[in-house]
C-alpha cells in the first residue's frame, strides 16, 4: 500500500516555502507550558499565589502575542487558504 501512494502520488511539498518558525514555537511552547504550570499548582498553591499570578498571566500574555505574530498565517488557516494548496481543490 505505502509503495502504491509513493509511486502514484505526487509531491506537495512547496519548495519556495521557508524553515521552521522558531519563534511562534517557542512562544507557542512557553504559553502552553506556562498556562499548563499555573493551572496544576494552582489547586496546591491556590489562585493568589504570586508564582501562579505572573505564570498564567505570562501564559495569556505569550499566548495573545503569539497570535499576533502569526496572525497572517492563523487567517489563511481559518478561511481555508494556502499558497501550496493545489489549484481545483
Amino acid at each position: 500500500m505505502l509503495a502504491l501512494v509513493y509511486l502514484h502520488v505526487p509531491e506537495s511539498r512547496d519548495e519556495e516555502s521557508s524553515s521552521l518558525d522558531w519563534i511562534g514555537a517557542a512562544l507557542a511552547t512557553l504559553s502552553l507550558g506556562a498556562l499548563t504550570f499555573g493551572l496544576i499548582e494552582s489547586s496546591r498553591l491556590g489562585f493568589t499565589h504570586p508564582a501562579i499570578l505572573i505564570s498564567l498571566v505570562g501564559g495569556v500574555l505569550t499566548t495573545i502575542t503569539m497570535l499576533l505574530a502569526n496572525s497572517p498565517v492563523i487567517i489563511r488557516v481559518l478561511i481555508g487558504t494556502s499558497s501550496n494548496t493545489p489549484t481545483g481543490w
